[in-house]
């Protein structure tokens, strides 16, 4: 088809022209008598044997629930309660994954939040005993010193699931609600648990953040930045032709700036100093949570597909943006282009790449980025 012809199949959308999200629950943590723990779980059974829902990862729509590591089943409890070693007290985390940047910010931090805060950690009302229980995919030391970091609390307090060798019958076990579920809501109190585990994490002082902050909060900002993903490694997925498209937005003022190359402190001042920003959807989107409300006058041009519905990570930034009053533009003008395998016979450990492709020329499509960034405050939505 000629690249005119695609023109008509673009289209551009607001946060009003996407349905309502759900509405998020508030700041909880939930407190279980007589829970089972078994090793290598994913979930917490009760001890009649039937698994405790919100324990386990849930994704999606409550209408549709998405068990990724799988679905919650009913257990004899019987045999399991027989060779169960007691605890007293503990803490159940159904997901902590540090290593994943995108998750680090949405899901871990999500499930973090009520131990990141240092002088109301909830493990300071807990015993000397309490244990922090993770449900991992595998036994990772490093990861959980720095989980034994972020909660405060001794490395030999923490441990995995996957690691135990007997059931564990705990008496009175914590369970926070997570401030955000992946692709449902996302509650005011998760941008306060991205700054501090940002901060934490990644070493940023009091008096950085506090600089980025008010920079973040100047409305005279001017900056539009383009966030390029083509500087990435072809294990992640790749928007053919985006050098091309660069040269044509540095043409009209535009500065090109590569996520990867630059330490999570650079990336948050460009952010913050910055009016505009565009790019295909991606994590470094999620990194202006670390600004909650304190984004003055921002701007997003996300670059998405055509049928946004066929992206569901899009639910995610729609509710981050609407929660942050961030303008937004969705530019639906990529299309899904399968990467060929290198092999022949691909091996089964490798799954076939998505990449995006541009449905209209480099220059077009500038055009358009740049005539949304020259809008008026495009869209101030408050919170769904």
């Amino acid at each position: 088809m000629l690249d005119w012809a695609y023109r008509f199949l673009i289209s551009n959308y607001r946060l009003e022209n996407f349905p309502p999200g759900c509405v998020p629950t508030t700041r909880a943590i939930r407190t279980l008598e007589n829970t089972l723990i078994l090793p290598s779980t994913m979930g917490l059974h009760d001890a009649n044997g039937k698994p405790i829902i919100g324990s386990w990862l849930e994704r999606g729509p409550e209408t549709q629930v998405d068990y990724p590591f799988g679905q919650p089943k009913s257990i004899d409890a019987k045999a399991y309660l027989a060779e169960a070693q007691e605890l007293n007290e503990g803490v159940f985390l159904p997901y902590c994954n540090l290593n994943h940047f995108g998750h680090l910010l949405t899901e871990s931090a999500g499930w973090l939040w009520p131990f990141l805060d240092k002088t109301k950690n909830l493990l300071k009302e807990c015993d000397q005993e309490t244990r922090l229980l993770i449900a991992d995919l595998k036994e990772d030391r490093s990861h959980h010193e720095n989980v034994a970091r972020l909660a405060g609390m001794p490395i030999d307090k923490v441990q995995s699931c996957v690691a135990l060798e007997r059931p564990i019958f705990c008496r009175r076990l914590h369970l926070p609600v997570p401030s955000m579920i992946n692709r449902r809501w996302i509650a005011d109190h998760h941008f306060e648990a991205v700054q501090r585990l940002t901060d934490s994490h990644y070493g940023i002082t009091e008096s950085e953040r506090d600089e980025l902050l008010k920079i973040s909060s100047d409305p005279n900002l001017s900056d539009k930045i383009y966030l390029s993903r083509s500087q990435l490694s072809p294990d992640h997925r790749l928007l053919i032709g985006e050098s091309r498209l660069e040269t044509e937005l540095r043409n009209r003022g535009w500065k090109i700036v590569y996520p990867e190359l630059l330490s999570i402190k650079e990336q948050l001042r460009v952010l913050a100093q910055s009016q505009t920003i565009a790019g295909e959807s991606g994590s470094a989107f999620h990194l202006l949570m670390y600004f909650g409300h304190r984004l003055a006058n921002k701007s997003v041009v996300m670059l998405g597909v055509r049928k946004p519905s066929r992206d569901p990570r899009i639910t995610n930034f729609i509710t981050q943006f609407r929660k942050q009053s961030v303008g937004f533009v969705y530019f639906a003008c990529l299309g899904f282009k399968l990467r060929r395998l290198r092999q022949s016979k691909p091996t089964a450990d490798q799954t076939p790449m998505m990449d995006r492709q541009m449905l209209a020329t480099p220059r077009w499509i500038a055009s358009r980025i740049d005539e949304f960034s020259r809008l008026d405050a495009p869209n101030r939505a408050g919170d769904s």
